[in-house]
């Protein structure tokens, strides 16, 4: 008869034997399922604090979500093996979400962040103000929510087996299947794309010391705190990175793509989030960790173009900071506060923001200097969404990108290189943007005409002898449907028009206007509403606003009375941003102003916002 421990050995090996043959393995060693719980919260209220009734279920992160008006302050204490540890902050704070105005927004549900911290048995919480219609979230993403097989399975595992890889130049990111093997935390819809600019530095908060097992079970907790608590589409950043230097997809399909994430609301639609795992508020990112991110952003960056040292205006779309359409100067690496009313991520994380961009400057591939120039932004292909094309002067080319980070040579024009001056614009009227080039030593204009995969060049017109522009606005002028370029005589202050007429330009003098005018913001606006763009000018020594009607054959010049708000303007203004919105150079000061009136013959004009260049 067979001892009781040979008896045991047998029965282990059996059921090894049936995990392995019944249960086929992923390749991954994570947790095979998680539960979200929402437990509704009974108070003990006192003359200044809140204690809720204890929680005993196991979790390995918590958080709150309330229907109402969001608590003043709120702190939390673990049980484990037992015993209670000390009470600690729970960030309420939460401005992560979706941009206002969106289907996902209107879904979200208010919380604060959810805090990870390792399996414990139960969790209670004590907070200051309303507490009305409050709940808690708990989370268990640990191992007792695996079959025992399963447990068997990821004990014998290779962790190396079924891993990502990366594409060349790309530096190691582990898929979503990685950290949700199971599908529990699908996207509820497929997210739109954006032109990524920038990326913002996040960190989720929680336990710092953690192991590297429980790296996807952290993700999955975020995911169903994101998705189910919170009623987002999906995780909400873009890309996670844990302290041992793994980097994380996060929101499904956003490694080469500019998904529209959920992690800064109000400038989503120009960013990519990248999240640390941990709270960085006194203790920096580990030196893997930061390594990790000058990585992943310097072939992020490269993706999509973006100028690691290129400070830019992004509009917000409403923050707890910046109000809707008050234009903010952002650096391409910022930090979360930077546009939100919050601590992330985290003051120890943010003085490391510096480094960060010397770092994944130094790693980006940048455009050689001399080599590039003319960068244009249009719908060039027809699809409605706009692609990016920069002109090589080395060989003639022209080079397009997509949003999705795809590249592709359009044309080659290398006989007819020396242009000095590319303009977008429909100039045929087929709905697809053309560039309009001009060769300064023989007064030419060359048109490359999309196909809407290529480009075709030819020789629109010759105008030798009306060389001098320093002005070229593109509208259409004569309400033909196609877009024309007015051109101001830099000497004589006249404007010439180079009307198209679809396959050529035909070129002449539509006003005699001043030479002492000096434009500082130029640019077309259909005022009058006729189907003819005019031209609005404001001249940058005395704030007059110069007011051009279209006839269709000719302008009419008409100067606005002028305005208190003229000196705003210094001489160091720049050109518009299109429409009656313009940027502005004022000293060391950079603004944005809103003109009004242009019909009429006043103009005013509203400072929507101003702050020091830097």
């Amino acid at each position: 008869m067979p001892s009781k421990r040979l008896t045991r050995f047998f029965g282990l090996a059996v059921a090894l034997a049936l995990a392995l043959t019944l249960v086929p393995f992923s390749g991954s060693s994570l947790p095979a399922a998680a539960t979200l719980n929402e437990v509704p919260l009974t108070w003990k209220v006192d003359s200044v604090t809140s204690l809720s009734q204890e929680i005993e279920q196991p979790a390995t992160s918590v958080g709150l979500t309330w229907e109402s008006a969001r608590p003043d302050s709120a702190w939390f204490r673990v049980r484990t093996e037992g015993a209670w540890g000390p009470w600690e902050n729970l960030p309420i704070e939460d401005s992560h979400g979706p941009d206002p105005g969106t289907d996902e927004a209107v879904r979200s549900k208010p919380s604060s962040d959810l805090v990870w911290v390792g399996a414990v048995d139960a969790v209670q919480f004590l907070v200051s103000g309303e507490v009305e219609g409050t709940s808690a979230v708990l989370i268990d993403t640990s191992d007792r929510n695996r079959p025992l097989s399963r447990r068997i399975q990821d004990a014998f595992a290779d962790p190396a087996a079924g891993a990502a890889t990366a594409p060349p130049g790309q530096p190691l990111i582990h898929a979503r299947s990685e950290w949700d093997p199971t599908g529990a935390c699908q996207p509820a819809s497929t997210p739109g794309e954006v032109q990524v600019t920038h990326a913002f530095v996040h960190h989720t908060t929680g336990l710092n010391d953690y192991s590297t097992a429980a790296v996807p079970g952290r993700i999955l907790g975020i995911c169903l705190f994101h998705t189910q608590t919170n009623g987002w589409d999906d995780i909400g950043y873009n890309f996670l990175i844990d302290k041992y230097g793994g980097i994380w997809e996060g929101r499904a399909g956003g490694i080469t793509k500019g998904i529209q994430g959920a992690h800064t609301a109000g400038f989503n639609s120009y960013s990519t989030g990248v999240a640390f795992i941990g709270d960085h508020q006194t203790t920096a990112p580990s030196a893997a960790a930061e390594a990790a991110l000058k990585s992943l952003l310097a072939w992020k960056f490269g993706v999509h173009n973006v100028d690691p040292t290129n400070s830019s205006v992004l509009v917000s779309k409403g923050s707890s900071k910046w109000a809707e359409g008050v234009p903010v100067l952002m650096k391409p690496i910022s930090g979360h506060r930077d546009a939100q009313s919050t601590s992330c991520p985290g003051e120890a994380c943010y003085q490391q923001l510096p480094s960060y961009r010397t770092g994944v400057d130094a790693l980006w591939d940048q455009v050689p200097l001399g080599l590039y120039r003319s960068p244009l932004v249009a719908d060039f292909d027809g699809d409605g969404q706009l692609e990016g094309t920069i002109f090589k002067t080395t060989n003639g080319t022209w080079q397009l990108t997509e949003q999705s980070g795809s590249t592709s040579t359009w044309a080659d024009f290398a006989t007819a290189t020396g242009w000095t001056s590319q303009i977008v614009g429909d100039f045929n009227g087929d709905d697809k943007d053309d560039i309009a080039n001009y060769h300064p030593s023989n007064g030419t204009w060359w048109v490359s005409k999309s196909t809407g995969s290529s480009f075709t060049t030819s020789l629109w017109a010759d105008f030798s002898t009306a060389t001098g522009w320093t002005s070229q606005i593109v509208g259409d002028f004569n309400g033909d449907g196609k877009d024309d370029i007015a051109n101001r005589h830099g000497s004589s202050g006249n404007w010439w028009v180079t009307k198209s007429l679809g396959s050529s330009f035909n070129t002449e003098l539509w006003a005699n206007a001043s030479s002492f005018d000096s434009f500082g913001l130029v640019f077309a606006q259909d005022v009058n509403s006729d189907g003819e763009a005019d031209i609005i000018a404001v001249d940058s020594y005395n704030g007059f606003v110069r007011r051009h009607l279209s006839t269709g054959s000719a302008f009419t010049v008409l100067t606005l009375v002028d305005t208190p708000w003229r000196t705003t303007l210094g001489r160091n203004s720049s050109s518009d941003l299109g429409g009656s919105s313009s940027m502005f150079y004022y000293g060391q000061e950079f603004g944005w102003i809103t003109l009004s009136g242009l019909s009429s013959s006043v103009a005013t004009a509203d400072l929507v916002h101003s702050f020091p260049r830097s």
